[in-house]
């Protein structure tokens, strides 16, 4: 089956926190729209589906600003391309900034919460902080930023990631 071929990941995050370059990272080439004027939401879903120069099948999807002040249709426009992920996504990935975690970011966080329908979807996620170097002038590794520097929401996700999933 065809779908069993291809590793299927969605990109969630805010705009400007350069969920595209991590995409294009992730292809091994450039793919999705990187912009200099990135704090502008893109108002659509961007999609790959692409064969690596390694041979692996991708799909992924970029979401628009997704942690950003929730438009009413977002979570809508997200949901309508799960069927290019069908019968997945296998990977979620969460790019987050640490510096640029504000109180919109703790609202959505919360809305991925709801939009998944509880936490099961964070068995199959990844939260990806770019630019340690930023935090690492604070502290000395990312578990000791998010113990004593990173916001409650923060905190929260990155418990709730690492935190045992085979007890449900």
């Amino acid at each position: 089956m065809e779908h069993r071929k291809h590793k299927r990941t969605i990109l969630f995050g805010k705009s400007g926190d350069e969920k595209s370059s991590f995409g294009n990272t992730l292809i091994g080439k450039q793919h999705f729209k990187v912009s200099a004027l990135s704090s502008v939401p893109m108002p659509v879903c961007e999609t790959a589906d692409i064969a690596t120069e390694s041979g692996r099948n991708l799909k992924i999807v970029e979401t628009p600003g997704i942690i950003e002040p929730m438009r009413s249709n977002m979570l809508d426009l997200v949901q309508s391309h799960f069927d290019f992920l069908a019968p997945g996504p296998n990977v979620i990935i969460i790019v987050l900034m640490p510096r640029r975690f504000s109180q919109e970011d703790e609202t959505v966080v919360t809305e991925l919460f709801n939009f998944f329908g509880d936490d099961h979807f964070l068995e199959h996620t990844i939260l990806v902080m770019l630019r340690k170097s930023e935090i690492v002038d604070d502290c000395t590794n990312i578990t000791e930023y998010m113990e004593n520097t990173a916001s409650d929401s923060m905190k929260i996700l990155y418990k709730r990631l690492w935190r045992p999933h085979c007890c449900r």
